[in-house]
């Protein structure tokens, strides 16, 4: 029996093998395009060269079954754009892929067997990073299997016929691409069906599976997340950048963060406090009437009462339908969420800076949109105005019902603001900004406080507007497990206070949310990476305003890369700080997961 079930398993691993092609794409969105599945009929051909398996440890030959293109990372889509007729075809390249030539018959070589012609149903995408799966093509299913050996020298050539264009036309999503030939070591002919094409190097990250020797029985993605919070900065603004994000935005389902100044009058600071206040839904929050279905639109509304906050007061707010509120009349929409644009422009409060559409569940929820009302029934002093976003989508999701997020934010006149978010099925977090900036211009920026983890590190203070930023730490790439010998992450550690002495870069498997004060911490200065758990430390003596600190990760040469793939690290920067007088303190940046993997 113990031998039939390790036969099962054994079977079971060998139908499970896969490998993704190109292998360096450790970068977000290193290329993105819509050509691999455009909007016209074409004919698609791709080579890639033979060390993509072989680094994966492919030593012979291996039958193709499948194939998975993956959407350009951050992307949200709902999919259903269906291709007729589609044919896909296997082979073994004629050139080597530096050599691809724009006459297709040129690059072919021995050729597998024609597919059926199919029907290629686009899959919906959720904008993760690594996103996911947009086309499916199962190639033994339809006649296709191919039969490669990489050892023998031949790169492999896929050729792809699109007869037709797609059912709709419209809101299609980028295809995640490397970007040069030398970047995937691959190329890209692509033009009519009877050609000739035009070459590229913009070839399609593509997910293989096969049955043979070598490939990957683990999770293949990578990414990076901003944890924790950095220390040092003098800021009036705080925010979190969701750039990197693996599991999406979490303040959504009933969180909110309330603002409290100092001072309603001359406020000079924030306190941030989360909790749960629910999204008011009420007739004297809504107003009546929607405001605004549209997209990239702004509506102003003067409340009758004048709200200060740090850094200066209005007597309007502008509302954006893409999920932020300008502190003033404003009538810029914006829909390209970045932290320059966040530091040099008007003041505004962002609840989810993204390219939203207000109108996108109008046909499921005639309710639906963005709405603006300021209610003054209770009297002088107690002004109140609400933002709500109520079941809005995103831009780049056209069906309705899709992508439903409702969130609101809400200004007391006495300088208290509230955030709250409600239920949001979209919005996985790439490309957006959530936080309040005081604004600044194109030549005094704000001061940047570096990223902030708003579900956790909370409750905070800001600081007086001064000039010094908090200190950040930054990977230089996504985590793509070297191949085949390791690789070196490297690490920039900004904004390190002045009297900085040493800088450490502290790695570990673990890490504590909310952070614990950090041993002769400056104010506000968290360690969420504990000392006597860190696996390992790398210094550097008396930094410049910033540094770049390498952290080596010897891996092995197996296709699961010495059973690293998968891994969660974390990594944290701090300071050392010696003042003028001798005496010692500490500095923390924010904290960074990391998720090792191929991809």
């Amino acid at each position: 029996m113990h031998k039939i079930l390790l036969l099962a398993l054994t079977a079971a691993v060998a139908q499970a093998q896969t490998l993704t092609i190109p292998d360096t794409q450790n970068t977000f969105n290193a290329g993105t395009s819509t050509t691999p599945w455009s909007t016209t009929a074409g004919l698609k051909q791709y080579i890639y060269d033979t060390s993509h398996f072989t680094n994966a440890g492919v030593i012979g030959p291996i039958t193709i079954n499948r194939l998975r293109f993956r959407a350009a990372d951050g992307v949200r889509n709902q999919g259903g754009h269906t291709w007729a007729g589609v044919t896909v075809q296997l082979g073994t390249a004629a050139v080597d892929h530096l050599a691809m030539t724009t006459t297709y018959a040129t690059n072919r070589g021995t050729m597998g067997p024609l597919s059926a012609p199919m029907a290629v149903t686009s899959l919906p995408v959720n904008g993760t990073w690594t996103n996911d799966t947009y086309i499916d093509i199962d190639l033994a299913a339809n006649g296709a299997a191919f039969s490669y050996d990489p050892t023998l020298g031949s790169d492999l050539l896929i050729e792809i016929i699109l007869p037709a264009a797609p059912t709709p036309t419209t809101n299609l999503a980028a295809v995640a691409c490397s970007s040069t030939t030398a970047n995937g070591r691959g190329q890209r002919c692509a033009g009519t069906i009877a050609g000739p094409g035009t070459l590229s190097g913009f070839v399609p990250v593509i997910k293989m599976d096969f049955v043979g020797p070598g490939g990957y029985t683990a999770p293949q993605g990578s990414w990076v997340e901003n944890k924790g919070a950095g220390c040092g900065g003098q800021a009036q603004s705080f925010y979190q950048q969701w750039n990197f994000i693996g599991d999406g935005f979490d303040l959504r389902g009933g969180k909110s963060l309330t603002l409290f100044p100092d001072n309603p009058t001359t406020p000079s600071v924030y306190t941030v406090v989360g909790g749960t206040n629910a999204v008011d839904l009420s007739a004297t929050a809504l107003g009546g009437a929607v405001d605004s279905v549209g997209d990239d639109s702004v509506v102003t509304e003067t409340p009758g009462f004048t709200f200060n906050f740090p850094g200066g007061s209005t007597t309007a707010f502008s509302a954006c339908t893409n999920g932020f509120v300008w502190l003033g009349t404003n009538t810029v929409t914006d829909l390209s969420p970045s932290m320059l644009e966040f530091f040099n422009s008007m003041a505004r409060v962002c609840m989810i800076w993204k390219d939203l559409h207000a109108g996108r569940n109008v046909t499921t929820n005639p309710t639906s949109g963005m709405y603006i009302n300021t209610d003054l029934s209770g009297g002088a002093g107690n002004g109140v105005t609400y933002v709500t976003w109520l079941e809005i989508g995103e831009f780049s999701v056209a069906a309705a019902g899709y992508s439903v997020n409702t969130f609101q934010c809400v200004f007391q006149e006495n300088g208290t603001i509230d955030m709250r978010w409600g239920a949001m099925n979209g919005i996985q977090g790439n490309f957006c900004i959530t936080g309040f900036s005081r604004g600044g211009t194109t030549t005094v920026l704000a001061v940047d406080p570096g990223n902030r983890d708003l579900s956790h590190e909370t409750p905070f203070t800001t600081a007086a507007e001064g000039t010094q930023a908090g200190m950040t730490l930054v990977p230089s790439i996504r985590p793509v497990l070297g191949v085949p010998t390791g690789f070196t992450l490297t690490h920039t550690l900004a904004n390190m206070p002045a009297t900085a002495a040493i800088a450490a870069v502290l790695l570990d498997f673990t890490h504590v949310a909310p952070g614990t004060p950090l041993p002769l911490g400056n104010p506000g200065c968290l360690q969420s990476i504990l000392v006597p758990n860190t696996l390992d430390m790398v210094f550097s003596p008396i930094p410049a305003p910033w540094t770049t600190i390498g952290l080596p990760l010897p891996l092995g040469t197996s296709p699961d890369a010495g059973g690293w793939m998968g891994a969660q690290l974390y990594t944290q920067g701090v300071t050392l700080n010696i003042d003028g007088m001798g005496n010692l303190s500490t500095s923390s940046s924010n904290a960074i997961k990391l998720v090792l993997g191929l991809l």
